[in-house]
C-alpha cells in the first residue's frame, strides 16, 4: 500500500498533536494534581494499616468546616476582583440542585429501595461536593478560583443545611418544629458563611488582612487541600452496595451536573478561569453530607457511604481529565 507525501504529512500532524496532548496531560497531572492524589492515597493507606479510621477523616472535615476552610474564603474573596458577571456562580447552584432533584424525584419509585434508602438516594444526587473540587481548583487556578468557589458554596451550604437536609429528616426521623427551626439557626451559624459576608465587605470596603496576621491566616487556609483530601482517603471505602442506585445516584449528582454546567458556560458566554471553575464545581461527586445526614437522621449508612466511596472513585478520574482538556 503506497502512502502520498500529504498523507504522511497529515498522519505526522496527527501523531504530534497526540503527542502533545498526551504531554499537556501528563504534565498537568505531574505538576498540579499529583500532590493532591497522593495526599488521597495516604490517607487511605493510613486507614489500611489501621492508624485511623473514618471516624477521623470525619474529624478532620470538621476540622475544615470550622476553621481552614473560612480563612482559605476569607482571604480569597477580600482581595479578589469582584463585578457583577461573579453572581452566575451562587445563582448557578440552584439551577444545578433543581436539575438533580428532577431526575433523582423521578427514578427514586423504580429502584426497588426501602423509605431510608430513599432519602439516601434524594439527598446524594443533590448535594454537590464543591469541597472535593476546592483541591483542584486551587492547583489549577489558585485564590481567583477559590472565590468564586466560594461565591458558589453561599447558596450551595442554604440549599444543603435547608432544603436537603429537610428532605433527610422527611425520610428519616420524625422530628418536632422546634428541632426543625434548628436547621436555619445551623445555617445562620455556619463559619462559611460569616467568612463570605466578611469577606465581601472587606472587598468592598477594600480593606486587606492585616499584615500582623496574614501569616497565620496563609498558614491555617493553606491546610484546606491537603485536609480535604486526607480526610477523604480516611473515609474511602470500597465496599459497594445497591450498585444500580449508587450509578443512578452519581449521574444525577455528576451527569445532570456536567450536562447543566455546559448550558451556563454557553448562556452566559464565560470563558478562561470563569469556564473551568464553573465545570469543575458542576461535575462535582456526592457530598460527605450524605453520610454526614444518614447518620443524623438513622438513614441507611452504608448505601450513603457506598455512594460517596463510588463518587470519589469517578472525581479522581474526571477531574484531572476536566482541567486538562480544559485548560
Amino acid at each position: 500500500m503506497i502512502i502520498s507525501h500529504s498523507s504522511r504529512y497529515i498522519l505526522k500532524l496527527h501523531l504530534g498533536w497526540k503527542f502533545v496532548t498526551i504531554y499537556t496531560f501528563m504534565n498537568i497531572i505531574a505538576q498540579k494534581i499529583a500532590p493532591t492524589l497522593f495526599t488521597f492515597a495516604l490517607g487511605y493507606f493510613l486507614k489500611r494499616k489501621q492508624l485511623f479510621s473514618p471516624a477521623d477523616g470525619k474529624s478532620l472535615l470538621k476540622l475544615v468546616f470550622y476553621t481552614t476552610g473560612p480563612l482559605l474564603t476569607l482571604r480569597s474573596l477580600s482581595v479578589v476582583k469582584m463585578d457583577a458577571s461573579l453572581l452566575v456562580f451562587p445563582l448557578s447552584t440552584i439551577a444545578l440542585v433543581i436539575a438533580s432533584f428532577l431526575v433523582a424525584i423521578s427514578l427514586k419509585n423504580s429502584l426497588g429501595l426501602n423509605k431510608k434508602q430513599k432519602g439516601v438516594f434524594m439527598s446524594s444526587s443533590m448535594l454537590i461536593n464543591s469541597a472535593f473540587a476546592l483541591p483542584f481548583i486551587i492547583s489549577a487556578i489558585g485564590d481567583p478560583g477559590v472565590a468564586r468557589t466560594s461565591l458558589f458554596g453561599i447558596t450551595n451550604n442554604l440549599l444543603i443545611y435547608g432544603w436537603v437536609y429537610l428532605i433527610a429528616v422527611k425520610y428519616g426521623q420524625d422530628q418536632t418544629a422546634e428541632e426543625k427551626m434548628s436547621v436555619i439557626n445551623q445555617v445562620l451559624k455556619t463559619p462559611g458563611l460569616w467568612a463570605v459576608t466578611l469577606g465581601l465587605l472587606m472587598n468592598f470596603l477594600n480593606t486587606a488582612i492585616p499584615q500582623f496576621i496574614l501569616p497565620f491566616v496563609n498558614s491555617i487556609a493553606n491546610m484546606t487541600g491537603p485536609l480535604i483530601f486526607l480526610s477523604l482517603g480516611f473515609i474511602f471505602n470500597f465496599k459497594v452496595i445497591h450498585l444500580r442506585a449508587s450509578l443512578i445516584a452519581l449521574f444525577s449528582r455528576i451527569g445532570v451536573g456536567i450536562i447543566i454546567g455546559l448550558a451556563i458556560v454557553n448562556f452566559f458566554g464565560l470563558q478562561g478561569i470563569d469556564k473551568l471553575t464553573m465545570i469543575l464545581l458542576a461535575a462535582s461527586p456526592v457530598g460527605i453530607n450524605t453520610v454526614i445526614f444518614a447518620s443524623l437522621e438513622n438513614l441507611d449508612e452504608e448505601f450513603a457511604a457506598s455512594i460517596v466511596s463510588i463518587g470519589l472513585v469517578v472525581g479522581l478520574i474526571l477531574m484531572p481529565i476536566l482541567i486538562t482538556v480544559l485548560s
